[in-house]
């Protein structure tokens, strides 16, 4: 309450006489053309402050020129406002990076969180970035007017509506309201600092630029800056800065709320229909209003009808958007739901974004030539696509696409193959790496100029022709580094055209080391007359390394000694060992051409001495566990698969080498979940945290208190380890500051590796919980410094968290008589020159004060009367 009060009385001692001018305003930009933009300079003023009514204002462009321009309108608000829009037009000279500015004498009396607010000036200014490279830019459109109401102990919520019709990301901040030379105003304080404390809290979510206060302590009129920044392609293009104002009442109204609006998309040429509700604590009727780029839109814009004022009140969102608005970036639409309440109308704000996509690609054909696949499908029915990528997987899949998938998931299996440039460029040759006899199938979509993708196209596949030799064995017959032997077996071609090569014929197979290539020729087939029935299709490669690597191979056919044809180049199937906690994590690395259905695991077993069949899976990726950690188990793989084509063996049957692998615990446990309870006014934090082994643990032993003093800080530093995993919570006592932000680890118990290396797995950051200080600074009115040890010295009746002050005392002429920089002040009532005691009477201090908070430290300002008193009671 002390605090309250002596907040209410500084401002009342602050109002001065002065005439009241700028509220609140902001500049955007227009790209016309070339090098020339239209700029937009709003303000919103004091339609009572006729004497500082603007006509007419001075802009600077940026590139040290600038230009008187003229009032065009004034439209007329509720509240003592009126909006002005000056208009101007400016061709730069070439390139660069340009602030766009306009500042004015006057802003409006009596702003609570500036000083002086009637004599300190106000500034605007906008970033404009002209880049040939990124292209041109206009700035971000604000539908949302800067004038708000708000009421004390109420959530208050603002939403400037900005949408950039470019279609760049946005990203909002706060930032301290400028002045002079667009420098940020000497003792400006955000509102949360009347007075600061965990029920007056403010913050911006920077994504939707959402901004909060939780909850305005005192009334009157306060500003705040909203930086509205844009990027494209990670580069900044340019900025919009709102300065705008928010009037504090003493009311008892609640504010409505809007129901959440999940974000969505909608097909190009179909129409999206949203029901937006909300509801009123109080039971008042809700005026619903909607903004955002849909309904700037010419031509296709996006409709809003309020059906019911309830509660619960109830409006309808229509959009139709046509194939013109296919992009990356989505749409936003804001919803506001104002009260009608007997008081003042407080309001909520809801957004919702919507992806408008377009359609797949149509009739896709998949034509087999050779060795290659030709594709075709029709023109996308956007007109405004640059190209189409294509995707292909062996044997088909039936993907029908959740709703607002667009492109083509990996999960799927399909990969890129390739694309396309140009709208009407609907054709694409298939000739990468693709195995005889195997079923491939496609899809394609249509892209974007700015990255979007379209809906996939409905599957088509092919299988091509079979007039080449195919591989159908590649398989391990024995696990050595020297003596390991591999089978080769391979299939004729059934439709060679032996017009064209009448024979007679042989093959010659090569082999290469681990993936590569193959080079090396390790065997040539005998000659035969006619390739139907050719016998001697299969060779066993003996003296190899294939315990520790992979042997790939390839099969040529020649007619006579003309070369005919190759094989799709085939690696054996390698099988790897990954370790864990009790179990290992089998890797099946399968780069065959044919498709495998499903894989038999074999382990060794010690007690018969030989493998034995363990589980089945249709996954390359087994994990085998129940094992013993630190002791060695051996695998092999049997793996079954075929071809697509029916002149092929349909169950292919193919080994890995053997391998083995020894199991530890290399797993750290999960994190915590941690909570912290913050008693800011005295100094404590208590922190409380879950216990992994309650849920996906069993071997946690203790916890480590992780801590950085403020939340820009990249990293942590341990603190506090707790070596019990029954002890979940911690008092730290005492602080000074609480300001930080926490987070806790789970370590389990001591292990050992297969080297001998002992160790503990310590998990990931837990959750991180970041807390504020609540400053307070509060000064008595009177001391009394007369010797006789009582109130000698004026001290500050309250201190917390303030890190240090300037701390300056006027007499009555404005003299300065003392200052100190010491947060307990200890001033004795002497003139600080003189070293006499000042007369009794009152004397004007200022003070400015450097306090802790998470986002590092903040200055704010204070001022006030105190009374020196030398005879009678002594007093505070």
């Amino acid at each position: 309450m002390l605090t309250r009060l002596f907040f209410f009385l500084f401002l009342i001692i602050s109002v001065s006489s002065f005439g009241t001018h700028n509220r609140a305003g902001e500049i955007t930009y227009e790209h016309i053309s070339g090098l020339e933009y239209k700029v937009t300079l709003t303000t919103y003023t004091k339609t009572s402050a006729f004497a500082a009514d603007r006509p007419e204002l001075e802009l600077k462009w940026g590139d040290s020129s600038l230009d008187t321009v003229q009032r065009e309108q004034i439209i007329y608000l509720d509240g003592d406002a009126q909006k002005n829009l000056y208009f101007g037009y400016h061709t730069y000279a070439g390139p660069g990076t340009f602030v766009i500015s306009m500042e004015d004498p006057n802003r409006n009396e009596g702003v609570v969180n500036i000083p002086s607010s009637v004599s300190t000036v106000f500034y605007i200014e906008s970033v404009l970035t002209i880049d040939p490279i990124l292209g041109h830019n206009n700035s971000v459109i604000l539908t949302n007017g800067p004038l708000d109401n708000a009421c004390i102990d109420k959530l208050y919520i603002h939403n400037t509506g900005a949408y950039d019709p470019d279609g760049d990301s946005l990203s909002f901040s706060l930032i301290v309201c400028k002045a002079l030379d667009g420098l940020p105003i000497p003792g400006y304080t955000y509102p949360d600092q009347w007075p600061a404390g965990p029920d007056n809290q403010v913050h911006i979510d920077q994504t939707t630029g959402n901004f909060f206060w939780d909850t305005p302590q005192f009334q009157g009129e306060y500003n705040i800056a909203i930086l509205i920044e844009e990027w494209r392609g990670g580069a900044l293009m340019g900025t919009v800065l709102r300065d705008m104002q928010i009037t504090v009442f003493l009311c008892d109204n609640n504010p409505p709320v809007i129901y959440p609006i999940p974000d969505t998309c909608i097909l190009a040429g179909e129409t999206l229909n949203i029901n937006i509700i909300a509801n009123d604590p109080d039971n008042h009727s809700i005026d619903l209003d909607a903004f955002g780029e849909p309904f700037e839109i010419q031509g296709d814009a996006a409709d809003f009808n309020q059906i019911l004022v309830g509660p619960p009140a109830l409006a309808e969102f229509n959009w139709t958007p046509d194939c013109e608005r296919v992009r990356l970036s989505p749409y936003t639409v804001y919803i506001k739901a104002e009260d009608n309440s007997f008081e003042i109308d407080l309001v909520d704000f809801k957004s919702f974004n919507i992806t408008v996509i377009a359609p797949g690609p149509e009739d896709l054909i998949a034509i087999p030539l050779g060795n290659t696949v030709i594709l075709g499908w029709s023109e996308s029915i956007c007109e405004h696509a640059s190209g189409y990528n294509v995707y292909r997987r062996a044997d088909s899949l039936g993907y029908n696409p959740d709703y607002c998938v667009t492109g083509v998931p990996a999960s799927t299996g399909y990969v890129y193959v390739g694309s396309t440039e140009g709208f009407d460029n609907t054709n694409f040759i298939d000739n990468n790496g693709l195995a005889l006899g195997q079923k491939y199938c496609y899809m394609v979509t249509a892209t974007f100029p700015d990255g979007a993708e379209s809906l996939p196209s409905i599957e088509s596949c092919a299988i091509l022709i079979k007039d080449l030799p195919v591989i159908t064995n590649v398989s391990v017959g024995e696990t050595d580094t020297q003596t390991g032997r591999d089978t080769i077996i391979w299939s004729n071609p059934t439709e060679l055209n032996e017009t064209q090569y009448p024979g007679p014929y042989h093959y010659k197979v090569f082999r290469g080391e681990g993936y590569s290539e193959p080079s090396t020729l390790v065997y040539t087939s005998p000659v035969a007359d006619t390739i139907i029935g050719y016998t001697d299709t299969s060779f066993v490669d003996t003296g190899l390394d294939t315990e520790t690597q992979v042997n790939t191979y390839r099969i040529d056919l020649f007619d006579d000694d003309n070369f005919v044809g190759s094989t799709f180049s085939t690696p054996s199937i390698y099988l790897t060992t990954e370790a864990g906690d009790n179990k290992l994590t089998l890797h099946i690395n399968d780069q065959t051409p044919w498709i495998h259905y499903y894989y038999h695991i074999y382990r060794f077993d010690d007690d018969l001495g030989e493998f034995v069949y363990r589980d089945s899976t249709d996954q390359p990726l087994y994990v085998d566990t129940g094992l013993v950690n630190l002791e060695s188990y051996c695998y092999y793989v049997k793996a079954f698969g075929g071809y697509a084509s029916t002149s092929i063996l349909s169950i292919l049957i193919n080994y890995t080498q053997e391998t083995c692998g020894i199991p530890w615990d290399n797993e750290a446990p999960c994190p915590p979940v941690l909570t912290v309870d913050s008693d800011c006014e005295e100094g404590e934090n208590f922190l409380s945290w879950t216990n992994p082994n309650n849920y996906c643990a069993d071997d946690v032993m203790l916890y480590t208190i992780y801590y950085k003093p403020y939340e820009s800080d990249e990293d942590f530093e341990a603190i506090l380890t707790i070596n019990n995993s029954m002890d979940t919570t911690y008092l730290f006592t005492g602080l000074f500051s609480v300001a930080g932000c926490y987070a806790v680890t789970a370590s389990d118990s001591l292990n050992t590796d297969p080297d001998g290396n002992v160790f503990r797995n310590e998990s990931e950051l837990s959750n991180i919980v970041c807390v504020d200080n609540c400053p307070v600074y509060e000064m008595p009115n009177v001391f009394t410094p007369n010797g006789d040890g009582v109130n000698d010295l004026l001290n500050p009746l309250t201190n917390r968290q303030v890190e240090d002050i300037l701390f300056v005392v006027y007499n009555r002429w404005g003299k300065i008589v003392f200052e100190t920089t010491e947060a307990q002040i200890n001033w004795d009532g002497k003139d600080m020159n003189s070293k006499e005691d000042l007369s009794e009477g009152v004397y004007f201090y200022t003070v400015t004060l450097n306090v802790i908070m998470l986002n590092g430290n903040e200055t704010s300002a204070l001022a006030g009367y105190v009374y020196i008193f030398r005879s009678g009671q002594n007093t505070k």
